[in-house]
Order: structure tokens, then sequence, then C-alpha cells
């Protein structure tokens, strides 16, 4: 069985809430007790690796500020214009990178090759790899849809235009709004490159 997580904020909250996600849980939670962050860990790399997870969608997520309303004193991650969404999504692209540089098992997955690498190292009774495919979650660190090249060649693989309202399409939270005249444009550059395109939190119009 090779077991696929579609959807994890690894980096997000190794980044916002400083979890040192390289620990075993136990030590991890243990850790987070004498400094609390929000919620409770219940994943790390090494529980990946023992449940045998092969390939994660490792999330670059943003926080657009009027959504930080949970915690409003987080600067963390948090983005008001386009540079400010791309700089924190570069931040979670680059820890995923150390961790492919890293981490023995760790594979960043960007090609068929290193796909099947991780597929084939799923064998009984063999310590399997975790692959990475990086997943934009809202499109707003793409700065303009001519930089997706840019972003393609960093290695991430999959888009969704939206998870708030973005300048690209509107999302499921607000009054549903389709795509802008920049979201086609976006999507056709996306086509172009071999981008997966993600229709989580767009809106039934989108």
């Amino acid at each position: 069985m090779f077991i696929i997580d579609a959807h994890h904020d690894l980096a997000y909250n190794a980044i916002r809430y400083n979890r040192e996600v390289r620990l075993p849980l136990t030590d991890l939670r243990e850790r987070e007790r004498k400094t609390p962050a929000e919620g409770v860990p219940t994943v790390s790399i090494p529980t990946l690796l023992e449940g045998r997870i092969g390939l994660i969608f490792g999330t670059l997520f943003s926080m657009p500020i009027q959504r930080n309303v949970f915690m409003p004193d987080n600067k963390k991650l948090v983005y008001e214009n386009p540079d400010q969404a791309h700089a924190v999504a570069l931040a979670q692209l680059d820890f995923y990178q150390r961790l492919a540089d890293e981490v023995e098992q760790i594979r960043l997955v960007r090609n068929l090759p290193e796909l099947e690498e991780v597929v084939a190292s799923h064998v009984e009774g063999e310590d399997g790899l975790l692959g990475i495919v990086a997943l934009m979650e809202g499109a707003d660190p793409v700065r303009e849809p001519a930089e997706l090249e840019e972003w393609y060649e960093r290695g991430v693989r999959l888009i969704g235009p939206a998870w708030d309202d973005t300048r690209y399409a509107g999302g499921a939270w607000r009054e549903g709004s389709g795509f802008t005249r920049e979201g086609f444009a976006l999507m056709e550059g996306m086509a172009d490159l071999g981008f997966i395109l993600d229709i989580t939190h767009l809106s039934d119009k989108a």
C-alpha cells in the first residue's frame, strides 16, 4: 500500500509555531508543553516515516491579514500585499528544500523519476522514502502570471488559486466571486507549464 497525504501544512506549522518537526512526536509534545504553541502537535517527520507515508503535498500557505483574526498579534506568515505573500511562500518552500537536503529519507518530488524513486522504496521490510510535492495554497505569492516559471523551476507542482479571496479568484469563505482576468491568465500559464490546478477552497462560481 502506498499512502498519500494530499494536504499537509508541515512548513507553515514549523515556521509559524517554531515547531521542531524533526523530533519524535512525544518529544515534540513535551517541548511544547513547556513552551506552548497553538494546538497539540499530531505529526512529525518521525511519525510520517513510522507510518510509512509515501508522499505528502506540502503546502505553501500565506495568511491574508484580514483573515488573521484568531491570533491578531501573530506576525509570522501573514501578508498584506503580493510581495509579502511571495516572501512567505518562498520561506516555506526553502524549508521543504532544507528537509530534503538534510534528512536522508526525504525527497522533494518535482518529476516522474523522483516520484518513481519514492514509490520503488516502499517495499515490504524496507524503510521507505518520504516524498514531498510542493502545493501553493492560494496564489497571491505569484506576483504576476509571468512569474510561474520561477515557481515551477523551484519545485512547486500544484497551485490552488484561492484560499480566501485572491486577486485571481474568489474563495469559498466570502461572497463567492469567480475568476478575474488575471486568474484566467494564471490558469493559462499553469497549463502551459504543466502545473496541477487545485480547486480546493474555490468559490462555487469559480
